[in-house]
């Protein structure tokens, strides 16, 4: 599975005509010799939405024997790691970028079988038995003609080792007529430190605590919750296939994963600025470089289950990917799907932006596995098929 990464020809298409260029937002004083026209050149094509280029960076790579991944030229995943287990006539092989807390984790559980061999009924039959929690959660498990394929979350907020339990058919039943066994094992998991930032958020209104108080605002929050709850309450089967993407059309980290970040927060008061205790939260997400008008792509094929403009999040696209898996882009200034719509993985969803609260145009990603964030890059190295 895990092969040397080529990169595979896509046909590139040819975008719209040049849009009207409205600036990068910054001054460049430089001589105009030879290497400083290139680094406005440069500087000036990375800042241009997609269709204002020629054709799309992105190509089709091989990760694995079964798996192609929709990159930048700027990014490669890590390959994976692997653990196998195996008991009686079935093995079970995970995968994850690092299994390190807060990665997804691919599992696969197929019939050990001699060269040539093909799967009985016998073994078919048998092969429905198994079952796979994480931590005492079910993961769900899809039947594929090979064998079962799932994922499930290494949570984030984990401290410890984590628990995996396999039931598994016996080759023969037990005296009792038992037909499968459990086992327990002690899953090993690199605990992550995440990053802590100290310094304060200024986020405009969003700073401001009497925004919140503001009429029809904590109305808004309270129904956009309620939209929020139900588009995550979605339950759809199995999407995901053998291609995933990168979800820009280049790649740089402007935020981390689960890093803590304090915000700065103030009231006026007798037209002077009273400041509050600052607040700290979790980023359950990752931030990457994204203009306004920046194409954003889906990461993986799906539903699309809410595309809103809401309070916090701006231009919100989220992705219902089956299976407990969502993915949700955030601070979007165009939205291109349409709920109810089904994408494919690499498809233009929405531009980036800087809608809702935020300090910059920037494309917020996120992904859940039935309801615990995952850091977003971790998808990209698994050998995911179909």
């Amino acid at each position: 599975m895990n092969q040397m990464m080529k990169p595979e020809k896509t046909k590139s298409p040819v975008y719209a005509t040049f849009p009207g260029f409205s600036g990068l937002g910054c001054c460049i004083a430089l001589p105009w010799n030879r290497r400083s026209l290139l680094f406005f050149a440069i500087v000036l094509v990375t800042a241009l939405p997609l269709e204002a280029r020629q054709t799309d960076p992105r190509t089709w790579t091989k990760t694995s024997s079964s798996t192609s991944v929709l990159l930048p030229p700027e990014y490669r995943p890590p390959e994976p790691q692997t653990r196998v287990f195996q008991k009686g006539e079935f093995k079970l092989t995970l995968y994850s970028r690092k299994f390190a807390t807060g990665d997804m984790v691919y599992a696969e559980i197929e019939p050990v079988l001699a060269p040539g061999q093909k799967m009985s009924e016998e073994l078919k039959r048998k092969l429905g038995l198994n079952q796979l929690k994480y931590n005492g959660l079910q993961v769900k498990l899809v039947e594929r003609p090979w064998g079962l394929r799932g994922l499930f979350a290494i949570y984030p907020h984990q401290k410890e080792n984590g628990w995996l339990g396999w039931t598994y058919p016996l080759k023969q039943k037990s005296a009792t007529g038992e037909e499968t066994g459990f086992e327990s094992t002690r899953l090993q998991v690199h605990i992550t430190k995440f990053p802590v930032y100290t310094s304060e958020l200024k986020l405009g209104k969003y700073s401001n605590v009497q925004t919140y108080e503001k009429p029809g605002v904590a109305e808004r929050i309270k129904r956009e919750r309620e939209l929020k709850n139900k588009a995550f309450a979605s339950r759809e089967d199995n999407y995901i296939k053998d291609k995933l993407a990168h979800p820009r059309d280049l790649h740089k980290i402007t935020s981390p994963f689960y890093v803590t970040r304090v915000t700065y927060r103030y009231e006026i008061k007798n037209g002077k600025k009273i400041k509050h205790p600052p607040k700290r939260y979790v980023h359950k997400g990752l931030d990457l470089r994204g203009w306004v008008g920046h194409p954003v792509f889906a990461m993986a094929p799906g539903k699309v289950v809410l595309s809103r403009e809401l309070f916090f999040e701006g231009g919100f696209v989220l992705l219902d990917h089956g299976n407990g898996i969502k993915s949700g882009y955030m601070h979007l200034s165009e939205l291109k799907a349409k709920e109810g719509q089904i994408v494919e993985a690499g498809d233009l969803i929405a531009k980036a932006g800087a809608t809702g609260m935020v300090t910059a145009a920037h494309l917020h990603l996120s992904i859940w596995v039935n309801g615990y964030p995952v850091d977003p890059l971790s998808l990209l190295s698994l050998p995911v098929r179909y």
